[in-house]
């Protein structure tokens, strides 16, 4: 609601979009009554104000009166005809709406220099052509003189500690060793950030899209996270 007042919709933890208090509701009734300049306006407001008065006294339940109203109301209120189809198609294009204020641009793809290089350094670790390289392949391998070994950047230990004890493919060792902000292929869904912390990459089918953002939203971001989350329920629920 424009210019409403600033209340706490959705205190704590978002799990559900949680309904408008009354009291909230007619207090931007009023608000916007008192406040109207035009003719027009005040008429449209106050006859708002008195169809709210005469819903909550006459049609609402205790039950409604109890829990406030809740998003889809507002709807029908306004689209008497609403379907429960479009009800959920709105609610997607409110949760777009909401993600483009988080979505962060695309990483840029590695160009094929770079890829090659990276080739060339995976099939250097990976001597015995296996396809895949383990912690030790990638340390410098096995068998290592003294020398050898302070030569290496990183030691089997290291690399386990980060990656895990097993096999690493070309795919993920490009991923761990591309350039930082960059997507190592395609279809990467993690990219390192310089400035330390991690990209990911959200995808929602029901929404028809993809998008960036940071894997630790900055607290300013973490109220909009929320409500992106609480419309997501809610569009899962139209949905059943």
């Amino acid at each position: 609601l424009p210019n409403a007042p600033k209340v706490v919709m959705f205190p704590g933890k978002f799990q559900n979009l949680e309904p408008m208090p009354w009291s909230n509701l007619m207090e931007w009734g009023e608000q916007q009554e008192e406040s109207a300049i035009d003719f027009r306006k005040k008429s449209v407001t106050s006859a708002l104000n008195r169809s709210l008065k005469n819903w909550y006294e006459v049609h609402a339940t205790l039950e409604q009166r109890r829990a406030g109203v809740p998003l889809d109301v507002f709807m029908s209120w306004i689209w008497p005809g609403l379907t429960s189809e479009w009800k959920r198609k709105m609610m997607c294009w409110i949760c777009l709406s909401e993600i483009e204020k988080v979505r962060q641009p695309t990483p840029r793809l590695i160009d094929s220099e770079q890829r090659k290089q990276l080739e060339k350094l995976f099939e250097s670790m990976d001597a015995d052509a296996k396809g895949a390289c383990c912690p030790e392949d990638i340390a410098g391998g096995e068998d290592q003189g003294a020398e050898a070994k302070l030569k290496n950047i990183v030691d089997p230990d290291t690399v386990r500690a980060f990656c895990g004890d097993r096999q690493i493919h070309f795919r993920e060792f490009a991923e761990l060793m591309c350039e930082d902000d960059c997507r190592a292929h395609p279809d990467s869904r993690s990219v390192a950030l310089e400035k330390g912390g991690r990209m990911v990459k959200h995808s929602r089918e029901f929404l028809g899209k993809s998008w960036w953002m940071y894997e630790d939203p900055p607290a300013h971001e973490v109220p909009c996270r929320k409500l992106i989350e609480s419309i997501e329920v809610e569009i899962k629920r139209w949905r059943r």
